[in-house]
């Protein structure tokens, strides 16, 4: 298996402008200059902070990455005009949310830490993605969707307009599963869980019920593939599809439903964001009710 070195890029904000920034100057060129496979995440266990990973780095090349990191990041350490910085009682309130929907070690909130490049340890999550014999194929598309981010954040610069790309590409990873009555219990499937999810962070139920709502929704045709560059992200979900198949995985739909969710986590957007992707998908291609699994999940209004 890919040994990862993994660097938590904290800072003193929240802001999605400096999260963006850190990834475009900071994280991403001192990854690519490594030569090596490389993602990234979004997180907010101990402070907003990016989770880098590069592949296969020796001991040299590990410290010449955190040098670089360290260099980079010096001059995003303070937040700019426009982003509130993270105060601790704050920083524990909103923490305390997320946990609650959240497993294992997660569940405990991690005490605030200070604004730089810190050392951490990768742990892949194994049973998420399929087990340790097809990890490597999720592992390439968690470095395809991360470039791809990388390379369309400045052509997204509003919130509207990563939230109609997440659309784009969520209906795009869903193609691969099979025809199209197969997509759309994917949708509703994925409406009903981010509904749940949402519930377990405590979200106004008013509000959960507002965003799994849609009373119209695009046409199919405004789902027809991606052009260019955003195109490989369908051929990719295939790949990974094929191998999940190949591989006897029972329901590669759940693992196709992780990616969807770390390319919107990669985006900037949030539980609420990709419920409502969900939704107006499932609006858009309905499901045959008898044909959607009864996973205990209530089903939204």
């Amino acid at each position: 298996m890919t040994h990862w070195t993994s660097r938590h890029l904290h800072l003193a904000t929240g802001a999605t402008s400096a999260l963006d920034r850190v990834l475009a100057e900071v994280a991403a060129p001192a990854a690519r200059d490594t030569g090596r496979p490389w993602f990234f995440v979004r997180y907010w266990q101990g402070g907003p902070h990016l989770r880098l990973r590069v592949a296969d780095l020796d001991g040299p090349a590990a410290d010449r990455l955190t040098a670089r990191l360290e260099r980079l990041l010096e001059p995003h350490l303070a937040p700019r005009a426009g982003e509130p910085p993270v105060e601790e009682a704050a920083y524990t309130a909103e923490a305390s949310r997320h946990a609650r929907g959240e497993t294992g070690e997660n569940r405990t909130v991690s005490a605030l830490r200070p604004a730089g490049a810190h050392p951490a340890t990768y742990e892949p999550e194994l049973e998420r993605y399929g087990g340790a014999d097809v990890m490597a194929a999720s592992e390439r598309l968690f470095v395809r969707s991360s470039e791809l981010v990388v390379d369309v954040l400045p052509s997204v610069p509003t919130l509207a307009d990563r939230r109609r790309l997440a659309l784009r590409l969520a209906a795009a990873a869903a193609r691969p599963l099979g025809p199209l009555p197969a997509q759309s219990v994917f949708f509703e499937v994925g409406r009903r869980s981010w509904a749940a999810w949402a519930r377990s962070y405590g979200t106004d139920e008013a509000v959960v019920t507002a965003t799994a709502r849609v009373d119209r929704a695009p046409a199919p045709g405004a789902f027809e593939p991606l052009p260019g560059v955003l195109g490989t992200w369908h051929d990719d979900v295939a790949v990974l599809v094929a191998t999940l198949g190949h591989a006897g995985h029972p329901v590669p739909g759940a693992v196709v439903s992780s990616h969807v969710h770390m390319t919107h986590n990669r985006l900037g957007l949030g539980i609420l964001d990709e419920l409502r992707t969900y939704a107006v998908l499932a609006r858009t291609f309905p499901a045959d009710p008898a044909a959607v699994p009864d996973l205990g999940l209530p089903v939204p209004a």
